[in-house]
């Protein structure tokens, strides 16, 4: 661990930030966090998930000038998102946890705002608003599916209780320290290197909503910079195909019973047949609805593949990489 003393009295809330081998994201994420003038006392806590890059020096440059808030490196040798938040939770002093990703730039106020939904003792998790930050024009077929799965999720402005279709994202989320599981994020779900197989925000969020109100907070806003490489049709259908696995993975530990082995391997090859078509056609004519359907397909590709082989999470493992 480096950075400033952890001693004396803990701060309100901690700020953990997981990253990867992207340093000179991590130390304009620093510097949003670091520029914010909110009110709460609060350290930030960055997490290196094994990066082979100068992420550690960016982070221990920015200790060492001495801001206001305290800044702590620690590091987290097993790749994943959620092996690595664990470490922030484990690292951290204070007793509400806010979590930005370093592709993100907090609002000034952002701190504030994210925390004081917790004023309210019924309230044991909070999100704020995720706004993308386009590097470019978006292309010609780039449709509302697409756009969402780059932007990840927005809530809207207006501050609510979270229905149970809402969920407080990881690019911009606090719990309390309190209400959070013992282990905190499921291991077998998160992005891992690779694999994009979402779901340990959702899982969590089910495990907190059971006895605590999630709160939608729209005036904790963040920026998510795209990065010009995922505006691509290609990258865009292995991400909703990763998806639809992190999905149906949460459904199975929600306790959905997956329909008999005949039924689910015939619905994956006809589910495969019906993305490879959807393909074909956004390529002979991509319009946005094309594109959107193609994209649905291949959602629904990953949902089928874990609801077939999902026991044996090494086989998925396999099959996702080898759809590409």
């Amino acid at each position: 661990m480096t950075g400033r003393d952890a001693g004396g009295p803990p701060p309100r809330a901690s700020i953990i930030v997981v990253t990867r081998n992207r340093s000179s994201l991590l130390r304009d994420c620093l510097d949003a966090l670091l520029a914010d003038t909110s009110h709460i006392e609060r350290e930030i806590v960055v997490v290196d998930n094994a990066s082979d890059d100068d992420t550690a020096a960016v982070a221990r440059a920015v200790a060492a000038a001495g801001p206001a808030l305290a800044v702590r490196l620690v590091h987290e040798p097993t790749v994943g998102i959620s092996p690595a938040r664990n470490r922030g939770l484990a690292e951290a002093r204070g007793s509400v946890l806010c979590f930005v990703d370093d592709d993100t730039r907090v609002d000034d106020g952002w701190a504030d705002a994210l925390t004081g939904a917790f004023a309210d003792p019924a309230v044991g998790g909070a999100g704020g608003r995720i706004l993308p930050v386009w590097p470019g024009d978006h292309p010609p077929w780039m449709g509302a599916i697409a756009q969402q799965q780059l932007a990840l999720r927005d809530w809207g402005p207006t501050t609510h209780a979270m229905p149970d279709a809402e969920y407080p994202v990881g690019a911009n989320m606090a719990y309390r320290r309190d209400v959070l599981p013992p282990g905190g994020f499921d291991t077998g779900l998160g992005y891992r290197g690779d694999l994009r197989v979402p779901g340990e925000e959702t899982h969590l969020s089910d495990v907190v909503r059971a006895r605590w109100t999630l709160l939608h907070v729209g005036d904790a806003r963040v920026h998510h910079l795209i990065a010009p490489e995922r505006v691509d049709r290609a990258w865009l259908r292995r991400e909703t195909l990763h998806h639809g696995v992190g999905v149906e993975r949460v459904e199975r530990r929600r306790g959905v019973r997956p329909r008999r082995l005949p039924r689910r391997a015939a619905g994956l090859a006809l589910t495969s047949w019906r993305a490879r078509r959807a393909t074909r056609r956004a390529d002979r004519d991509p319009t946005p609805d094309h594109v959107d359907t193609e994209l649905e397909t291949w959602h629904w590709v990953g949902r089928r593949i874990e609801a077939l082989v999902g026991r044996w999470p090494t086989l998925v493992e396999r099959t996702l990489r080898r759809l590409g």
